[in-house]
């Protein structure tokens, strides 16, 4: 259940509500209500609305009142990770629980789920706040970071430590469709060649040569050229080129899964189904298996029918929501066309020289909302603008959005 917290906190009444979770920790609350809803006036951005399931409280980032509904988006609240900051940030051969257990704001402690002795030369030459520096950290060391502000916990792990589980998901009884697969190879690269502050090189350290490699992915020999001046010692500078390298080795991939979620709907009488994020599972269909880290999910605590699961390494709101978007847009008929289409027209400035009428891009900004592509077209508009070369500067957004993501 949701409610909003006033004096009197109010009970809302959402149509549908989900949960969007990362390894990131900024788990995000989208939530529909009624137009009629009696709470609707009191819902402002940066309202406060709390999960009474978890205890969990969010504010309010967006909202987007339509005829038939009542759209709202919410991140978890982290306030105290936002209300201070640094100039600078710099700790040499540092390790991740070493930089979080120090930036913690007051009142707050580090959980540790599991350790790690890899260490960093941490530098953010312009600082930031503790959340900017935490999502650094999660960055740069690879580890899975998840608040509680509830209890007031920072909770840290590392996923890529963890063995496979025991979870298969299978056609039959968990997936609700065939997984939709997202792959990119443009930052594939095979050896790195480092260099450090004062061209510090590694080659005293690394039996004469001046690169790195992995070919675990292809045996084709894909060099770039690395330089970082946070690092001043080879043996550091080449620990962290070797995981760069390791990461960059491999293809971005991701699929996309809806499942049943049996797990969620009784956990003791489906722990063999249990699917959450950080974890390692299989997943088969049609003959074929794949094995990777759930990174996203989507979870609908009233309907875990819904639920989805991201797999692999690329975010599904990176190149699937564009060809997403991509496909919305090319659909005449679709909800989304037809959409921006009744915007554009119920913004028409009809004191035009020709009588042809045109919107200004402010019209455009709820139905772009959320989409990388919005400042791309809202920058291309200057005044006004027939409904044809609006139409067209989105299309032209999208396909150059599009062809960028390659």
């Amino acid at each position: 259940m949701l409610e909003l917290l006033t004096p009197s906190p109010i009970t809302l009444s959402p149509l549908s509500h989900s949960f969007t979770r990362t390894l990131t920790g900024l788990t995000t609350l989208a939530f529909t209500l009624s137009p009629l809803d009696p709470a609707l006036p009191q819902l402002r951005e940066e309202s406060l609305i709390r999960d009474t399931a978890t205890g969990q409280t969010y504010r309010l980032r967006g909202i987007h009142i339509l005829p038939s509904e009542a759209e709202f988006s919410a991140r978890l609240q982290l306030d105290d990770w936002e209300a201070s900051a640094v100039t600078r940030f710099v700790r040499p051969s540092a390790t991740a629980q070493g930089i979080l257990g120090e930036i913690l704001p007051k009142n707050w402690s580090l959980r540790c789920v599991n350790s790690s002795d890899a260490t960093r030369d941490f530098t953010m030459e312009f600082g930031g706040t503790p959340l900017d520096i935490s999502k650094k950290v999660q960055e740069e060391f690879s580890c899975a970071i998840a608040y509680d502000n509830l209890q007031r916990v920072c909770i840290l792990s590392f996923p890529d430590c963890l063995p496979v589980s025991d979870t298969v998901l299978t056609e039959g009884a968990d997936l609700r469709s065939i997984p939709e697969y997202t792959g990119k190879s443009t930052s594939l690269c095979t050896r790195i060649y480092p260099v450090g502050a004062d061209n510090v090189t590694i080659e005293s350290v690394n039996n004469g040569l001046p690169y790195v490699e992995n070919h675990s992915y292809t045996d084709r020999v894909i060099a770039k050229i690395w330089k970082d001046e946070r690092y001043t010692i080879p043996a550091h500078l080449k620990a962290a080129a070797q995981a760069m390298v390791d990461s960059l080795s491999q293809p971005e991939t991701a699929w996309e899964i809806s499942i049943h979620d049996l797990y969620r709907r009784d956990p003791e009488r489906w722990a063999g189904h249990k699917a959450v994020l950080g974890q390692r599972i299989k997943v088969t269909w049609q003959g074929r298996e794949i094995t990777a880290m759930i990174v996203e999910e989507t979870v609908y605590p009233d309907d875990p029918g819904k639920n989805t699961l991201c797999i692999g390494s690329v975010p599904a709101t990176a190149i699937g929501s564009l060809g997403q978007l991509k496909r919305r847009l090319e659909d005449p008929n679709g909800d989304f066309s037809t959409g921006i289409s009744a915007t554009i027209r119920a913004n028409l400035n009809q004191i035009t020289p020709d009588s042809i009428g045109a919107v200004s891009k402010s019209g455009l900004a709820g139905e772009l909302t959320g989409y990388a592509t919005e400042s791309y077209v809202s920058s291309s508009l200057s005044g006004y603008a027939t409904e044809h070369f609006v139409t067209a500067q989105i299309q032209s957004a999208i396909d150059a959005t599009w062809e960028a993501s390659y």
